[in-house]
């Protein structure tokens, strides 16, 4: 395949999807359609103060320097799974919740109460996420030993 061919694949592509998502905007498709194309084309952001890196991730970077236990490593890998869970769903639900924004901002109607509701609801999942992150960070602290804890709190 030629540099033509592609460039002509790609601009087919292209007009493809401006048409699709022209018809999105006329109301041509059905909303579990947008809902589906909202969530496909949400981009990866970088979070707000790092609320999505894994903070026993990173002490396991530095697990010879702090001298580690396999006791404390085990039980890491199992709380960074817990917090993993956390913060997908966390995402999750921050995201049905903008969804549902804009649902009812773009409804064509003006319901205080529900545009308010929705916009709580992205305020709870964004609470969520940050209290999972603090939560995790106390778990942390509490698992390693004061020597281990200044260690880190040198590295930094």
């Amino acid at each position: 395949m030629g540099k033509k061919d592609i460039v002509t694949k790609n601009l087919k592509a292209a007009n493809q999807s401006l048409t699709h998502m022209e018809n999105l905007a006329m109301g041509k498709l059905p909303i579990l359609t947008k809902v589906v194309m909202e969530s496909l084309t949400v981009t990866k952001k970088i979070s707000h103060g790092g609320h999505e890196k894994s903070p026993f991730k990173h002490v396991m970077d530095y697990k010879h320097k702090l001298g580690l236990s396999n006791v404390q490593i085990e039980t890491m890998k199992k709380l960074d799974v817990d917090f993993k869970k956390k913060i997908i769903q966390a995402k999750a639900d921050h995201q049905i919740a903008h969804m549902e924004l804009d649902l009812q901002v773009h409804s064509g109607k003006v319901d205080e109460a529900k545009i308010r509701a929705a916009g709580e609801k992205i305020v709870a999942s964004k609470t969520n996420k940050i209290m999972a992150m603090i939560d995790a960070k106390i778990q942390l602290l509490n698992l390693l030993t004061a020597d281990q804890r200044y260690k880190m709190a040198k590295m930094h």
